[in-house]
């Protein structure tokens, strides 16, 4: 699990994204604005990469998936 707080994907700011190795996605939960409850719950890349065993978050705010 990693936060994301970089503007470079605004939809993905303020979020904790979860990878899920048998679902084979990244699960964005999206915070308060006081960082103590999620609001919503999105999937993304779901299927599109096979079994995903991590993500990263870079200094500029680019995402890397572990395959």
């Amino acid at each position: 699990m990693k936060y994301y707080g970089s503007d470079r994907y605004p939809e993905l700011t303020n979020s904790l994204l979860v990878v899920s190795l048998k679902s084979s996605r990244v699960t964005q939960l999206k915070l308060n604005d006081t960082y103590d409850s999620v609001v919503a719950v999105r999937d993304l890349f779901q299927y599109r990469f096979g079994r995903l065993r991590d993500v990263c978050v870079s200094p500029d705010g680019r995402l890397f998936l572990a395959t």
